[in-house]
């Protein structure tokens, strides 16, 4: 298991210095003084600056290590160069946690890398626990220590609660407790990690998961410093029932870049982390409305869909219609209601209106409020319902009353209950959010909510990888390897392979192919032509010798063409494939980040066109090499689409989960790619057509 930092001493300190303090309290170094007193911070607190004798109302220091104590944490807003001299100087007296706020390191330029290289020397040296550089610092609401400098702190007062925050912006950190006050929720904690020089988003999310007051881990990250550390963090976020929802920055290139520029971090392949998100649990947000909707559904309630079938209730058939159409784009379904169900809410509902899912009440609840407990009762103790989304519009009257049925139904209900509440009065939402009622203002968001709680309640986590053995091989070269090298790599693995070998000249491309039987493929041999057909180097369907004499002289005068200086080890001879099989591509890739990560799609010609992919970071557990394919939008020409022979699953989630362990055991290999790789029907297997192999070293 990955070490994680002990965040007590940052968030939970007994005392707190801060290095760079000022009397203006609207500045960076007066700002945390602020928030602790207006919070009801119960430590002491120690300004430290020479050029002062008081700050606040309080003595200041001219040095750290002239304190009559020794603090638990030091905030740090002092120049960047001065940086690493103060947070020496504080350890030397005994400081072990710090909040650096100072920018100007690695998100800057080469000087800054060098700056921020030295501060994570000292961390390590040291044993630190250090939260920055180029952070907003850390809140700790439930325990009163807020030392944070975002403006956005001072709006209003943040009621403690159940989200915790942790991201590398320090304004997204901000906005977090700006819709936390417009949508009167609680926050638990703010951690604004920044470049990271010493505990990351992992850590932050551990140290909150074992809160039990937490009850959602919500972050802003541009990239993961540290994957296995991560995946960790979800594990005990899991195990405590605790969601970790995340907003990814950097998804592109141009934004990657940009997110490297800002915090210092490697975004990574985004393809990459979307994967192991779903591989540990952890749930995505798609934009920065979703993150905070997200945030507000988990925080409020405990309760999940044990299933897709949600219950709808409204007072406008349109808007009825809206939350069925975005329930069903989320994947999830609105069911009929059982015919005693129907019974009991025609019975209680004005004459013109039916009972069907979705269920109008119409002008019902203007005069009686309570109808709205009453129905979604019924709804609810409906077996083929597992949630119920009350989505009302318009409403003016009796606002109390209708807000106090949607919270009785809540409590009388063991079942997930969502409220929308467009147009209208707005205080009905507040309402709501206080009795732990989440409320969205449009169909879609409460939809996509819904959805994000039944992947969270169906989650299952993988299980181990299965010990397969890979056998020890030698190639010739190192760098992109030639079919044949390339072969030899995945024989070692046993992965099935197309009946074949090289051929160093005609006369042995004449013996392989009598061996093997016509009709033959030849294809070139190099290294240096990764793309054959482009060089026109390969020659299908040779039914006889003088065919394959003629096509064995044409490939290599092709290629030289092509490539003049191209390398050609020789020219392989396989067996031609018949109809039968579907074409799939399987590929590894080491991510810089996430190791060894395992790639099943469509295959053929059109792989990259059609774009139809699933990933998975290594090692792959028994099976999951299956579930792989069950998520394929073109799975179904595998299950039998159109009178089709359903193809060879359990070889082809064989193949997959053999791929994972040849990487985890030859960690040189940097990339396999087999394309394609022919998919038989049942009971007849796989095997692969074409492949390459690149090394960064000699895997031998």
């Amino acid at each position: 298991m990955s070490a994680f930092s002990d965040l007590g001493k940052l968030l939970k300190p007994r005392s707190i210095a801060i290095l760079g303090a000022t009397p203006d309290l609207g500045r960076v170094g007066g700002r945390p003084i602020a928030y602790l007193r207006h919070y009801g911070y119960r430590g002491e607190i120690y300004p430290v600056n020479p050029k002062h004798h008081t700050v606040a109302d309080l003595s200041c220091f001219p040095s750290i290590d002239v304190l009559p104590e020794v603090p638990d944490m030091a905030i740090v807003a002092v120049p960047a160069k001065a940086v690493c001299s103060v947070v020496e100087t504080a350890q030397n007296f005994g400081v072990g946690a710090f909040t650096v706020y100072s920018s100007g390191f690695a998100e800057s330029g080469p000087e800054g890398v060098e700056m921020e290289r030295h501060l994570r020397e000292l961390v390590c040296a040291h044993g630190s626990v250090l939260c920055g550089p180029n952070s907003q610092g850390v809140a700790n609401f439930l325990d009163r220590s807020v030392a944070y400098f975002s403006s956005e702190l001072g709006q209003d007062d943040i009621a403690p609660g159940a989200i915790g925050f942790a991201g590398h912006s320090g304004i997204f950190g901000g906005i977090m407790a700006n819709e936390c006050i417009r949508r009167s929720i609680g926050l638990g904690y703010l951690v604004s990690t920044g470049n990271e020089a010493g505990i990351d988003f992992a850590d932050a999310a551990a140290y909150m998961a074992q809160d039990e007051r937490i009850g959602v881990i919500v972050g802003y990250i541009e990239g993961v410093r540290n994957a296995a550390k991560l995946r960790v963090a979800a594990e005990i976020a899991r195990k405590n029932n605790t969601p970790i929802v995340i907003l990814k920055g950097g998804r592109n290139q141009e934004s990657a870049a940009a997110a490297a520029s800002h915090t210092g971090a490697l975004a990574g392949a985004y393809d990459c982390h979307r994967a192991a998100f779903r591989q540990w649990g952890i749930v995505e947000a798609e934009d920065s409305d979703e993150l905070f909707d997200l945030a507000e559904g988990f925080s409020l309630t405990k309760k999940r869909p044990l299933g897709r079938g949600i219950g709808v209730l409204t007072n406008s058939g349109g808007i009825g219609v809206l939350c069925a159409d975005q329930l069903n784009a989320s994947g999830l379904d609105v069911p009929a209601l059982n015919s005693t169900t129907e019974a009991e809410l025609v019975a209680d509902m004005l004459p013109f209106v039916g009972p069907r899912n979705p269920v109008d009440v119409a002008l019902q609840a203007l005069a009686d409020p309570d109808c709205i407990r009453r129905h979604i009762k019924r709804i609810a103790a409906d077996p083929n319902i597992d949630a119920v989304l009350c989505f009302l519009g318009a409403i003016r009257r009796d606002i109390d009353g209708v807000a106090d049925a949607i919270t009785a139904a809540a409590h009388e209900t063991g079942k997930p209950l969502l409220a929308g509440w467009l147009g209208g009065e707005g205080q009905a939402p507040r309402i709501l959010r206080t009795a732990g009622i989440p409320v969205y203002p449009a169909p879609a968001r409460a939809a996509r909510v819904l959805a994000a709680m039944y992947a969270d309640r169906t989650y299952v986590a993988p299980g181990k990888a299965g010990v397969l053995n890979i056998a020890p091989f030698r190639v010739s070269a190192s760098g992109t390897l030639g079919e044949s090298d390339s072969r030899v790599v995945l024989k070692a693995a046993d992965i099935p392979l197309a009946k074949g070998g090289l051929a160093k000249s005609e006369v042995e491309a004449v013996r392989l192919a009598s061996e093997i039987g016509y009709p033959v493929v030849l294809k070139v041999d190099s290294a240096d032509i990764s793309h054959k057909s482009e060089a026109n180097g390969i020659a299908l369907g040779i039914i006889s010798e003088k065919e394959l004499r003629q096509a064995y002289g044409k490939i290599l005068t092709n290629v030289l063409a092509h490539t003049s200086d191209a390398k050609i080890a020789g020219v392989g001879v396989y067996e031609m494939a018949g109809d039968g099989a579907v074409e799939m591509i399987i590929g590894m890739r080491r991510d810089p980040v996430f190791g060894p990560v395992i790639l099943l799609g469509m295959g053929g010609i059109f792989a990259e066109t059609l774009g139809d992919k699933v990933l998975r970071v290594a090692p792959l557990p028994a099976g999951e090499g299956v579930a792989m394919a069950r998520e394929l939008k073109g799975f179904a020409l595998l299950s039998g689409a159109r009178g089709r022979p359903p193809a060879d699953l359990e070889a082809l989630g064989e193949v997959l989960e053999r791929l994972s362990a040849l990487a985890i055991a030859y960690p040189d290999i940097a990339e396999v790619d087999i394309n394609p790789l022919l998919v038989w029907p049942k009971g007849k297997g796989v095997f692969a057509v074409d492949a390459l192999v690149v090394t960064v070293g000699m895997p031998n």
